[in-house]
């Protein structure tokens, strides 16, 4: 029953693939694109975003590789923390949060533009926007690695594997209401694109030395054409997914399979000459999904015959665990609404009264995201010791531990260019096996100033 366990892990996992703002920008002089975390921030300048005018790869979780690869006892390369050198405390203790979840954002702005008209400032742009997620919880782990050596009982509810691809069509607008305060709004039209999961939403297992107990529920969702999926063609199972055969069509992924709206407000105060407030509550909103295939398995609750071998205990567990990896179609034609993940932030940048191209920041953000709700608190000196060159460092406490970042921004007439990171990967062993938490992003962009 454990290798039954760990296939359902390992196509979790396989199955993700891989939406999040540049939060070191908001420090940033000269960075364009702030209005995507306050709609009531406007630029200095007009400027259009060409294609690919803004890129954030982001990948958040509280897991490191470091906690799976372990040195081959051997001296052979390395081994998983499955295998038998590996001392369980070693294996086990990173692991012991209720849930353990990866969680992969992308952001492609493929068009922006962003143009002053008297006391208001105008934003248009197009954004692709990819994310994925799975959870695992740590009772899997404990199973896998020592079996019944600590406990009999293990809920591994939860189990779960997410990915969603949508465009954003947006248009906002900051308006100065006085010299010291500003607001903003937004509009996004939202075209879903594709959605798949799978979510084992019940799962326990109790291995007795008289019985062997198994409950579990499961379900999966498909839309979109960016993935594939067929049915089972033998006699009696026409409504079963076969799930050797899901597939990836990236050339597909522009087929509409949702429709949506979703709203961002702010505020901006300048309190004093130096001292600026902000907040602002992003994503506000959801996507109608049209045609969405929902499937279930059969739900299992098995318990063993108390007069059978442990052998055949497992045997009948491994087959009722086989059961809730089956899939069957409720519904082809299913509509259904999901919401956005809303976030709200709220910052406060200084400028130094001694001197004015220096300042200090703090900004914090939380995202309301189910079992995936992420907070941050993150600081930042930046400075612009050239009317072109603007510079930042940070460092911030979040959800998944601490993250160091920097960014910097080139503001000349003909181009303004940044790049930056909130978070980065500090240490590699020399298999380019990261030795820090999986909490990394990295982006990069640039915009064509029309005026000054």
């Amino acid at each position: 029953m454990r290798r039954g366990l760990a296939v359902m892990a390992l196509l979790a996992v396989a199955g993700s693939l891989s939406a999040q703002n540049f939060r070191g920008g908001y420090f940033l002089d000269g960075y364009l694109y702030q209005y995507k975390m306050n709609p009531a921030v406007a630029n200095d300048v007009d400027f259009i975003g060409p294609l690919v005018g803004q890129s954030v790869t982001s990948v958040k979780s509280e897991l490191s590789l470091k906690y799976f690869l372990f040195p081959d006892p051997d001296g052979d390369g390395l081994v998983t923390g499955l295998h038998g050198s590996v001392d369980d405390e070693v294996f086990l203790k990173p692991l012991r949060n209720e849930m353990n979840s990866l969680v992969m954002e992308q952001d492609w702005t493929l068009f922006s533009m962003g143009r002053r008209k008297g006391d208001r400032y105008h934003f248009f742009d197009a954004t692709l926007r990819a994310g994925a997620a799975v959870n695992v919880p740590y009772d899997l782990f404990e199973f896998l690695k020592v079996g019944t050596k600590n406990k009999y009982a293990f809920d591994i509810s939860d189990l779960f594997v997410k990915t969603h691809t949508w465009l954003e069509l947006s248009y906002g607008q900051s308006v100065r209401l006085s010299d010291a305060v500003s607001v903003g709004a937004r509009v996004k039209g939202l075209v879903g694109l594709s959605y798949g999961s799978v979510h084992a939403r019940t799962l326990d297992v109790e291995i007795q030395p008289e019985y062997t107990q198994l409950k579990g529920d499961s379900d999966m969702e498909i839309a979109g054409r960016l993935i594939g999926y067929e049915m089972k063609t033998e006699e009696g199972k026409t409504d079963e997914v076969d799930m050797g055969k899901i597939s990836f069509h990236p050339g597909k992924i522009f087929g509409v399979s949702g429709l949506g709206l979703s709203f961002d407000t702010g505020v901006q105060w300048r309190v004093t000459e130096g001292l600026t407030l902000s907040a602002a509550l992003l994503d506000v909103g959801g996507i109608k999904w049209f045609d969405r295939m929902y499937a279930r398995s059969p739900a299992v609750d098995f318990r063993s015959d108390p007069d059978k071998v442990l052998d055949d205990k497992e045997e009948n567990a491994v087959n009722s665990l086989n059961a809730m990896a089956r899939f069957i179609v409720q519904d082809k034609k299913k509509n259904t609404f999901d919401w956005m993940t809303a976030t709200f932030n709220a910052g406060a940048t200084y400028r130094m009264p001694f001197y004015d191209k220096l300042s200090v920041g703090l900004l914090g953000m939380y995202k309301l995201d189910n079992i995936f709700n992420w907070a941050e608190i993150r600081g930042a000196v930046s400075a612009t010791p050239l009317p072109w060159l603007s510079i930042s460092v940070n460092a911030g406490y979040n959800t998944y531990g601490m993250a160091y970042g920097a960014a910097l921004a080139v503001n000349t007439r003909p181009v303004r260019f940044f790049i930056g990171t909130d978070a980065y990967v500090a240490e590699m062993t020399p298999q380019l096996v990261p030795l820090t938490r999986l909490n990394h992003n990295f982006q990069f962009g640039l915009g064509i100033p029309i005026n000054r």
